[in-house]
């Protein structure tokens, strides 16, 4: 899926991306909740799909 024509999905898979990064190095500190919350919502769509 990382090489798609869709510039959707390549965002999402950013935003997944990102949000494993900070949870793998354990650095949770910082106003970004809200790409946590959206990395959430692309992951439940990819799983659902």
């Amino acid at each position: 899926m990382p090489l798609t024509f869709s510039i959707a999905d390549g965002i999402g898979l950013a935003f997944i991306t990102y949000a494993l990064i900070r949870i793998g190095s354990f650095e949770f500190r910082g106003p970004d909740a809200a790409s946590f919350v959206i990395a959430g919502i692309f992951l439940l769509k990819y799983l659902l799909l």
